[in-house]
């Protein structure tokens, strides 16, 4: 596996990052012949089509949220789409994926749009799916997609696009998320939307132009306006400090659910559903990596968790201390950052797995936990509080206290009453 440690100008918390760091690099090439080159390759900045995006840990690591507005109906945008990706997509690297319906590639969810919330509540059509993208070095990336129509009579399609790096420790993506949303919409549209006016989640890949004005925080709650979500902040929660037996660990299908911290229902922020939060913990930040890894270690509080190998060969975390003396603020010589990931797997008869990645890092005296979660299912649009569930639980098993600071992307919040 190839690993280099320089790079090109970087996003991590929508913060510019002109520095040189540590990323699992995505290879060049494709399944079969093709002349579209689908990978951005080692060289920083990337000489590649539409790989200047890069993206550093706006998921814990790497990943990429776009909306899209598309000339044509929805049936039209989803044939289109189809069409390209069915035979590989534009570079051949594209595996369309089966979904939990047992579809390849898209399920239709028009028949429940009546008891959805806004901006999908009586929606004509929506169709939710998946695929994976490979590059030659066999790194691969999670697409999820979610379209609905623009609105009554406007024979537009809103297309929700999102990216997500699969392998642990991929905290830069040298542009790589980006361009795997970005060469599918333009081979499959062309000039039916314009990837330039695209709304970039979050400041998820991020352009290098970019000049960064206001907070993640803010950019996430006018994203969580658009979906009119609500996103609401916890107080510090105490621990449960329970063994395996003691927690149950999956939220199942109620959305009223009783099972403790399975009320915060996501329902696709990120083309699927996910959750994003952005917390505090008072220990320093390489007991609290130790922490977690040994919770991890042992299952988390359900048995139910299991670490990863990351990019850079350790499994569960890998140290990037060495690489910060290059970064600028807020990570400028920081002594301690840490980036992991595990899996979560669900108790009910299908097993359902869902990703995590953790990042950790001291500033202002606090250790700031950026986790993230998101179901690998193909279709899953809501999760019934399980991605939210998959983070606080293994936070309340580990820690004493913490704080949730941020809900990014506007995800997971507060329990909406439509859902209800």
């Amino acid at each position: 596996m190839a690993l280099a440690f320089d790079g090109q100008p970087a996003r991590l918390f929508g913060f510019a990052v002109a520095a040189w760091i540590a990323v699992a690099l995505q290879g060049c090439g494709s399944k079969k012949p093709s002349k579209v080159v689908g990978s951005c390759g080692p060289n920083e900045p990337s000489h590649v089509e539409d790989c200047h995006n890069e993206d550093f840990g706006s998921c814990g690591g790497a990943c990429c949220s776009m909306i899209f507005q598309v000339e044509g109906e929805v049936a039209e945008t989803l044939a289109a789409l189809k069409a390209t990706l069915a035979n590989g997509g534009p570079d051949g690297a594209y595996s369309l994926q089966e979904t939990d319906k047992g579809n390849v590639g898209f399920d239709d969810l028009s028949k429940i749009t009546s008891k959805l919330p806004h901006p999908l509540t009586n929606n004509s059509a929506l169709y939710i799916g998946q695929v994976q993208h490979e590059t030659k070095g066999k790194y691969y990336d999670s697409l999820d997609f979610l379209l609905y129509s623009a609105g009554t009579g406007t024979g537009r399609t809103t297309v929700q696009a999102f990216s997500l790096s699969l392998i642990g420790g991929a905290m830069g993506d040298n542009g790589q998320n980006y361009k795997n949303i970005v060469m599918v919409m333009k081979a499959a549209l062309g000039t039916k939307t314009n990837v330039a006016e695209a709304y970039r989640v979050g400041k998820t890949c991020t352009p290098p132009e970019a000049v960064i004005t206001d907070s993640m925080a803010e950019e996430d709650i006018k994203y969580a306006q658009v979906r009119k979500l609500q996103v609401k902040t916890e107080a510090s929660v105490p621990s449960l400090m329970g063994g395996a037996s003691d927690v149950p660990g999956t939220c199942g299908h109620d959305l009223a659910s009783t099972v403790p911290d399975c009320q915060n229902n996501d329902m696709g922020h990120c083309g699927t559903a996910c959750c994003n939060l952005l917390m505090t913990v008072d220990e320093d930040a390489t007991l609290a990596m130790k922490m977690l890894q040994h919770t991890l270690s042992q299952g988390g509080p359900d048995g139910m968790y299991k670490l990863k190998a990351t990019a850079e060969g350790t499994s569960g975390f890998a140290d990037l201390a060495d690489y910060t003396n290059t970064m600028p603020l807020p990570f400028t010589n920081l002594t301690k950052l840490y980036l992991g990931q595990a899996n979560h797997q669900t108790s009910g008869p299908k097993h359902y797995n869902d990703t995590m990645n953790i990042q950790l890092f001291e500033t202002g005296g606090r250790t700031m936990v950026h986790a993230f979660s998101k179901s690998l299912v193909p279709g899953a649009l809501l999760d019934y509080g399980q991605n939210y569930k998959n983070i606080v639980a293994l936070m309340k098993s580990t820690f004493k206290n913490f704080d949730t600071k941020t809900h990014l992307f506007g995800s997971c919040p507060q329990r909406d009453p439509m859902l209800v």
